[in-house]
């Protein structure tokens, strides 16, 4: 079964009046098979993955059940790009604009609801990377719609590992404490949907050390890690 079959099948099973999840569907295949596809190459099982709402009751005060529709995609190695790249997509979904939201005439000068999807790289497939980005997902979708206190994820940003722990889910690697937001490499910078443009952000996992050392000179930080400051 293909991503939009998939696709088709979970949005029609959601609770929700066709006219209004039709735009959601086609949103969230075209950025699966016209952006993610192209560059990253096929899913792991072709398939998209996340942590059940139910346990992100654990890092946000509410959880809203659109959240359904969004999760991580995991890509094996290809090409030049060794590892598994997990990145996810839903935090670009205009969920907080009309319904159905409105088509800026310049895409490319608005922002496509939280203007943003987050990548992580690991040396295998990693269900702590799944749980993590879902995580830090559902705090930002939070703050996007005004439920939580903060700002968007910027570029330089640290991120305790701590708080984003789910329960029930696998801890996180041994040493890490801390996630930074640096610019990707060896991927696009970001891209355009219909609603808005979205940037990416990596998250790169830090010891205490680093964390420490990454607050006043990120870039000695990620020079260490062999990464583009």
């Amino acid at each position: 079964m293909g991503i939009r079959q998939r696709l088709r099948r979970m949005v029609s099973a959601a609770p929700q009046k066709p006219t209004r999840h039709r735009w959601l569907l086609d949103l969230t295949a075209h950025r699966a098979e016209q952006i993610y596809r192209p560059e990253f190459g096929q899913p792991h099982r072709m398939s998209i993955e996340a942590a059940p709402l139910s346990r992100l009751h654990a890092v946000v005060p509410t959880v809203d059940p659109r959240w359904a529709h969004t999760g991580v995609y995991a890509y094996p190695p290809q090409g030049d790009r060794t590892g598994w790249l997990h990145v996810t997509a839903g935090l670009s979904n205009p969920w907080h604009d009309t319904i159905p939201p409105r088509t800026p005439a310049q895409p490319e000068q608005a922002w496509s609801g939280a203007g943003v999807e987050l990548c992580m790289h690991r040396e295998e497939r990693s269900a702590w990377a799944v749980d993590v980005l879902s995580a830090v997902m559902a705090r930002q979708q939070c703050i996007a719609g005004g439920v939580l206190a903060g700002d968007r994820i910027a570029l330089g940003d640290l991120i305790a590992i701590e708080p984003l722990t789910l329960p029930r889910g696998p801890t996180p690697p041994p040493g890490l404490t801390t996630l930074l937001a640096v610019r990707p490499s060896g991927m696009p910078s970001g891209f355009v949907l219909p609603y808005g443009r979205v940037d990416w952000i990596r998250l790169v996992g830090l010891t205490a050390d680093q964390a420490r050392r990454a607050d006043s000179d990120p870039g000695g930080v990620l020079h260490e890690l062999g990464l583009p400051s």
